[in-house]
């Protein structure tokens, strides 16, 4: 079965910022499905992220990862958060 990865973010579309994360997530995993669940959550709105990745995942297979990238901050201080519920990871 062909990994799927899911997106949801407040990262807009205005940029092709989106399209680099999907081609770097491709040429890591070119056979990964990437599906887009939003990227027009409310700027730092990590509770909204929270509340629509509730209602969502389960609709993906289990064994799905699911990248949250709302309020997100490219730096070496900081260290993404890993964990796994119900068959699903999110990072």
């Amino acid at each position: 079965m062909r990994p799927t990865i899911t997106l949801i973010s407040d990262w807009r579309l205005r940029d092709p910022y989106v399209a680099f994360l999907k081609a770097a997530l491709l040429n890591t995993a070119p056979e990964a499905v990437i599906l887009d669940i939003t990227h027009h959550i409310d700027m730092y709105s990590i509770g909204q992220t929270a509340f629509l990745m509730k209602q969502s995942y389960q609709r993906f297979p289990e064994g799905s990862i699911h990248l949250m990238l709302t309020n997100t901050t490219f730096s070496s201080l900081y260290h993404p958060v890993l964990f796994s519920f119900e068959g699903h990871h999110f990072i």
